[in-house]
């Protein structure tokens, strides 16, 4: 699979479940990733599945929403905050 785009997806569970069993069994093929959702939760990127993201080694364009608070819960202020957040 070349291209994945998802839209509408709310639901954490489903989140889990497509970094961690659906993403890798592409991970040599996926050049475009679009997530594009309502509300964050597992669905934006963080350390949550920042590997899972790393493994797509033919990713050319990916299009994600930012956690906007880090995995410990605390609200993110600063672009610094970001980048440790990542």
């Amino acid at each position: 699979m070349r291209k994945i785009v998802l839209t509408k997806v709310k639901n954490d569970v489903l989140a889990h479940q497509f970094f961690t069993r659906v993403l890798p069994r592409h991970y040599n093929t996926l050049a475009s990733l679009s997530i594009l959702v309502p509300s964050g939760g597992l669905w934006c990127f963080g350390p949550h599945n920042l590997d899972a993201l790393l493994g797509c080694t033919q990713l050319t364009q990916l299009s994600i929403s930012v956690c906007s608070t880090t995995s410990n819960g605390e609200g993110l202020t600063t672009f610094d905050d970001v980048l440790v957040c990542v």
